[in-house]
């Protein structure tokens, strides 16, 4: 498996009413990343994993498109 390959992973939908507060932003992603760090090390696959949360209703969504491209 190659090492240097980088996985953009983008969190949709984080305007709906599940997340009121941005701290509810912040958990759900923290909990996302740790749940997935934690399934890839379990089968030992080391990579580099990049988290963005967006929305098509503020700028998230481009902000994260342009963080990748």
């Amino acid at each position: 498996m190659k090492q240097n390959i980088v996985y953009e992973v983008f969190i949709h939908k984080v305007d709906g009413d599940m997340f009121m507060t941005d701290d509810q932003k912040v958990d759900c992603l923290n909990e996302i990343q740790n749940n997935m760090r934690n399934m890839l090390r379990e089968v030992d696959i080391a990579c580099t994993i990049s988290f963005h949360l967006t929305s098509i209703y503020d700028h998230t969504i481009y902000e994260a498109l342009s963080k990748v491209v």
